[in-house]
């Protein structure tokens, strides 16, 4: 059975707006790539994540997919290529929000999610930003690693 003249205006319709949509969101990925390779970084280190255990969870799924993990990720790769910029992937299992950044000792659980508080030195620091240090210091060890790189760089966060 053919689809009416209605229903099939509708589903163009439909596709017009998924279009539109896919094409604002990948512009806008595309322009954030943009501005991060103009900052001219010496290193572009990203975080494997598990992004499939991320869907799993059924209520936040459709908004993961929208996000473009995979998009993001393969344009800053193609990027650095083209700039001649370092990029690193972290393993998806290293544990920078559980690492202290400043004396290196690992705390597995904090009693408050956005909050980070070292056991060992006392050291308190949003979460996030305790696990962007730690990335940036892996990206220093990568960085003198492979390139035999030793100047310090800005953390830009």
């Amino acid at each position: 059975m053919l689809p009416s003249k209605n229903a099939i205006k509708r589903l163009n319709r439909y596709r017009k707006v998924y279009k539109k949509k896919t094409n604002i969101i990948r512009n806008f990925i595309n322009q954030s790539v943009h501005n991060i390779i103009m900052k001219n970084p010496k290193a572009i280190i990203m975080e494997g994540l598990n992004v499939e255990k991320m869907k799993s969870r059924h209520f936040i799924a459709s908004k993961i997919d929208d996000c473009k993990f995979s998009l993001i990720r393969e344009n800053i790769k193609r990027k650095c290529e083209q700039y001649n910029i370092p990029f690193f992937l972290a393993n998806r299992y290293f544990k920078s929000s559980q690492i202290c950044s400043v004396c290196g000792s690992i705390n597995k659980y904090n009693s408050n999610y956005h909050t980070y508080h070292c056991k060992k030195c006392g050291n308190t620091m949003d979460r996030d930003l305790n696990a962007a240090k730690n990335l940036a210091n892996l990206a220093k060890y990568k960085l003198a690693e492979e390139y035999d790189y030793s100047e310090s760089f800005e953390f830009i966060a």
